[in-house]
This record gives structure tokens, C-alpha cells and sequence, in this order.
């Protein structure tokens, strides 16, 4: 499984801020379900797992999620697997944000809690990808215009991300510039995304998968244990 920077950087958090988890059953009926994980007389990082039919909400101090999609929704977020990148490694759940964010029903409203945010290195990313194609399409600009160009691009439109989605875009929509002749401007900006999912989510997304494993296990011991009482 191939993790994106930001995957890698929930991943390290979360098997960071859950080392001591230990888990709770506190209702456990059918896909009626309620499950707490949590270190020992200390609630940082809590989460909890919520399940009733055709819903799952993820719940705790990294924000709330509802998802739906399945009668049972621990069925849809079963992983189908865990990868270690080391021998010694932690095991990495699998998770897929861009399907299960399509799931989504509700969405914890506070600040840098969503399931989105604007990204500098998003909007970044796509400004120097609209100039390198135009570069390519006008091959015959010289050297001493192409750097005149990226100055002006940082100044004008880079170094506008900072200040926020709004600010970015309009600095990437007003931008028009003639180099030896010829204008450069930008094409459809407004159809780019410039996004990219909040540490939040995905630090959810980890627990939820993670979560659902624990769960799996503590299942298959109660069955295991079940078997030896009917076979004594």
C-alpha cells in the first residue's frame, strides 16, 4: 500500500497517540454496536465506534464522522489486510479516504476537524504543472524569460497560498503575463482541486480500520472460547 505524505504522517500519530489503547465492548448486539478504545485512566485520544443498521459514527476527541453505505457497516470497513514496511513495524491498516469519504453522511463542523481542507502544496502542485505545460507549448522561449515568468508566478500567485483558498485562487485567476511576446495565463483554474484530506480524517480513517480489526479479533476469541465450553 502506497501512502500519500499526509497517510503517512496520520499513520505515525495515530499508532503515536493509541499505543496504550485498550478496547471496550459496551454493546454488542447484532450490528447494534458500541466500542470504546482508550488508554487506562486517561481519555487523550478516546475514540469510539457506534454502529446501527446502515450507519457507522466515529466519535472522540479527533472529531465525528458518520458514514453509510451498508446494512452493517463494519462489514464495509473490514480491511482486507495488513502490511508491515519493516520486520519490526507497526502493521498498517488499509484504508481508502477518497471512496470512504464518499460515504460520508455528517461531518464534525469545527475547525481543521473536516474531512477537507485547502492545501498550499496542492494549489502549488498545480501551478507549476499549468507551467511546465505551457512551456512545452511554447518551446522557443528563452531561458531568461522562463525565469522572468517563475518570479512573477512566486511573487504574484505562490505566495498568495498562504493566505487562505479564497486569496490563492483569485491571485491564480487575475494572473496574466506577456513574456517575450507571448501571454501566460491561467486555463480553468476554478476546475482544479485544491484539496487535500485533514489530518483529522485521517487519523479517523486509521482508527476506524484499526478499530474494526480489534473488534475481529475479540470476536474470534469469544467463538474460540464458545467451541472449547461445547466441545468440554
Amino acid at each position: 500500500m502506497q501512502m500519500s505524505k499526509e497517510e503517512q504522517a496520520a499513520f505515525a500519530h495515530f499508532s503515536r497517540d493509541t499505543a496504550r489503547h485498550e478496547m471496550t465492548v459496551l454493546l454488542d448486539n447484532g450490528v447494534y454496536r458500541h466500542i470504546l478504545f482508550k488508554r487506562p485512566g486517561d481519555s487523550s485520544y478516546h475514540f469510539e465506534l457506534v454502529t446501527y443498521p446502515g450507519y457507522l459514527c466515529f466519535s472522540g476527541d479527533m472529531g465525528c464522522y458518520v458514514f453509510s453505505r451498508l446494512r452493517d457497516m463494519v462489514d464495509f470497513f473490514r480491511s482486507s489486510g495488513h502490511e508491515k514496511s519493516a520486520p519490526d513495524a507497526p502493521a498498517v491498516p488499509n484504508i481508502n479516504p477518497s471512496y470512504w469519504s464518499e460515504k460520508l453522511q455528517a461531518v464534525d463542523g469545527r475547525r481543521k476537524a473536516g474531512f477537507e481542507e485547502f492545501s498550499s502544496e496542492a494549489f502549488e502542485q498545480v501551478v507549476k504543472e499549468q507551467l511546465v505545460q505551457w512551456w512545452r507549448d511554447h518551446p522557443k522561449l528563452g531561458r531568461e524569460g522562463r525565469a522572468e515568468l517563475r518570479r512573477q508566478l512566486v511573487w504574484e500567485v505562490l505566495d498568495c497560498s498562504n493566505n487562505g483558498e479564497h486569496e490563492a485562487i483569485k491571485a491564480g485567476m487575475d494572473f496574466s503575463e506577456e513574456i517575450e511576446g507571448i501571454r501566460f495565463q491561467f486555463d480553468e483554474f476554478w476546475d482544479h482541486d485544491f484539496t487535500r484530506y485533514t489530518h483529522s480524517f485521517l487519523w479517523a480513517c486509521f482508527a476506524i480500520a484499526w478499530g474494526v480489526q480489534r473488534y475481529d479479533e475479540y470476536k474470534a476469541a469469544e467463538a474460540a472460547t464458545q467451541n472449547e465450553g461445547v466441545a468440554a
